[in-house]
């Protein structure tokens, strides 16, 4: 059992110098991965040199910048989707005032070829007796009217 009387101390050297190493290791692997973080922090943030214990902060100002942007990002595509909308009922719109306009512009050129054509006659008649009588020139007017009214005149 002499044996184990100095076994036992080298033993336990032995283990808490391997678990000593392997902390060790660990903690230099978490510090190169810290140093590794903060260096992409310092580069994000526009920072020459930037410390391990001013990380923390930058990294919550880079998140209210990103949060900002984010913000103006949405308000700019709520105004253009917005904004299409409002040019695409314009767009409607146009169609639809252009088409009233199209039929109104032809029925002015219905109404003044018979204007027209009233006169002509008018002229062409060598007395009066040829031409309409009053009750009929005023019909044909109140038909014309009644034409335009129609059509939303």
């Amino acid at each position: 059992m002499g044996y184990l009387r100095i076994l036992g101390p080298i033993l336990a050297f032995a283990l808490l110098a391997g678990w000593g190493a392997r902390v060790n290791q660990l903690r230099g692997e978490w510090q190169h991965k810290t140093l590794a973080l903060v260096a992409v922090v310092a580069e994000v943030g526009g920072v020459d040199k930037l410390q391990v214990k001013n990380a923390g902060a930058k990294v919550r100002e880079i998140g209210a910048a990103r949060d900002r942007y984010r913000r103006a990002r949405d308000a700019a595509q709520t105004a253009l989707l917005d904004q299409t909308q409002r040019v695409v009922a314009m767009g409607e719109e146009t169609a639809r005032l252009r088409a009233l306009s199209d039929r109104q512009a032809e029925l002015v050129r219905n109404l003044t070829a018979q204007r027209d054509q009233w006169i002509k006659r008018a002229e062409q008649a060598a007395t009066r007796v040829q031409r309409l009588s009053f009750e009929e020139e005023a019909q044909q007017c109140e038909e014309a009217m009644d034409a335009l009214y129609q059509a939303g005149f």
